[in-house]
């Protein structure tokens, strides 16, 4: 609740979001609602939409996977650093 008042918008529709989450606090889980508002935190989206959404959906219940990074694949026309700290171009003779 504190995260919406310190947004920039006017104070009535604070008040009302504030309302509709307390709503949807009451009709859903405890644990499920606590997870969608961590998301909504995570995702910096407060807006009483955005966490009914992860309620109806479920994704609130969802642990997300952390993605792993993939190196990528070795090529022999990937240019490196040094190719763009080149400061003059150069030319072929030919």
């Amino acid at each position: 609740m504190e995260l919406l008042f310190k947004q920039r918008t006017h104070p009535e529709q604070v008040y009302r979001t504030c309302d509709g989450l307390l709503g949807l606090q009451r009709k859903s889980a405890a644990e499920a609602f606590e997870q969608a508002c961590l998301l909504a935190i995570e995702y910096q989206n407060y807006s009483y939409r955005f966490v009914l959404r992860l309620l109806e959906n479920n994704m609130a219940g969802q642990q997300q996977e952390p993605k792993l990074s993939q190196p990528l694949p070795v090529h022999g026309n990937i240019r490196g650093k040094d190719y763009y700290l080149q400061t003059a171009l150069l030319t072929n003779n030919l």
